[in-house]
């Protein structure tokens, strides 16, 4: 099937160019972060709105990739944070607050993709609860059948979406959320639209972008 090919290749590449920026410029922007954040309010619950985030940086891209990936713009953390809030939110679950800037200087130092020009790798955010003490598990591609999504969603506490916007066509990007487990239901954070209970952990892999999107991974994380 096509799309296992697509999907495999999809974390090969983010591993590929996954790295970490230079040190200057992460502690720059990691100050420049702090500020950005206040003035945001500092959240310190789940975060739905990334294009909030003009004012914040998570590397960078040079003239080239301006054009190609941001319409000639400047990256912020606006266009590549999606995995960054996906932790966010997956440790608020978890009753773990963590600010976004340190979070941001985390995978900065570990875990970027290309400078910040396709955002995080998955497998950077599974190392990184890892080291943090939770367990995980990482479905990829012809892994996410309903028997093993089911599973995993009686087994796991929270999960991490990586899926294409439309089809198997990167050009229309790839996007992370995290899926929370709720009393009333699975609800998926920072998806570009109201948060809605959703009954199943399948529906919340299947269903973002009303059936538009292909999913990647998912990652389930629990408490040890």
């Amino acid at each position: 099937m096509p799309g296992k090919i697509y999907e495999q290749l999809t974390i090969a590449f983010f591993s590929l160019f996954s790295g970490r920026l230079k040190k200057k410029l992460t502690d720059e922007q990691y100050e420049h972060n702090i500020r950005a954040w206040q003035e945001l309010g500092g959240d310190r619950h789940y975060f739905e709105d990334q294009p909030r985030l003009t004012g914040m940086l998570y590397g960078h891209a040079g003239p080239i990739g301006r054009k190609l990936f941001f319409h000639g713009k400047k990256l912020t953390a606006a266009n590549n944070t999606c995995e960054v809030i996906a932790v966010y939110n997956a440790l608020h679950s978890f009753g773990k607050d963590k600010s976004l800037p340190e979070l941001i200087r985390e995978f900065s130092n570990k875990g970027i993709c290309a400078n910040g020009c396709f955002g995080t790798s998955p497998k950077a955010l599974k190392r990184y609860f890892e080291k943090e003490g939770y367990e995980t598990r990482l479905l990829v591609g012809g892994d996410l059948n309903d028997e093993n999504l089911k599973e995993m969603s009686e087994k796991y506490e929270a999960f991490l979406l990586t899926s294409f916007n439309i089809g198997y066509n990167p050009f229309h990007m790839v996007h992370t959320m995290c899926i929370s487990h709720e009393k009333d239901g699975f609800i998926r954070h920072n998806d570009y639209r109201p948060r809605t209970p959703l009954k199943s952990l399948k529906e919340g892999v299947y269903g973002y972008n009303d059936g538009r999107s292909r999913p990647i991974c998912v990652l389930g994380i629990k408490r040890a």
